[in-house]
């Protein structure tokens, strides 16, 4: 038997993949679904200009509550692109994207580790100001896997 809070938590990362399957489509990055693999959500390119070799970039997507983030981040592994959904609250609005290389997610989670000795609300204003940078923006998203790619 499956708990169903087990179940409500794969339902939304499988809409948070989705959902950023999506916008990376509408920025023209080409993604695709790994196959055989548990450890990696999506695989994404953008025109490589070598005519018929594409270099694909594995991403790894975490979709989490702000109050989740440090555990959830702690337990990552890094391929390729970490990109994290992350939300405050119910409303699908609040949600914010941030995606961090494998170099960055080892300063986070430095950081965080870091912070562990603080309160758990010093913690937390840590971690998201340390996560800032890694925010993503419409047009970033091409640069982000271009500087993947290189």
């Amino acid at each position: 038997m499956v708990p169903c809070e087990h179940v409500a938590l794969e339902n939304f990362k499988r809409m948070a993949c989705l959902r950023l399957k999506g916008e990376l489509s509408r920025h023209g990055i080409r993604t695709v679904w790994p196959t055989g693999t548990r450890e990696l959500d999506l695989l994404a390119s953008v025109d490589s200009g070598d005519a018929g070799f594409d270099t694909w970039v594995p991403i790894k997507v975490l979709a989490v509550g702000a109050d989740e983030l440090a555990t959830s981040l702690e337990g990552t592994r890094a391929p390729g692109l970490v990109i994290a959904l992350v939300w405050n609250g119910l409303n699908p609005a609040d949600i914010r994207t941030f995606a961090l290389t494998p170099a960055e997610l080892i300063v986070v989670k430095m950081i965080a580790v870091i912070g562990r000795g603080n309160a758990a609300c010093a913690q937390e204003t840590t971690l998201q100001q340390a996560m800032e940078p890694f925010a993503m923006l419409p047009g970033e998203w091409r640069r982000k896997i271009e500087t993947m790619l290189e």
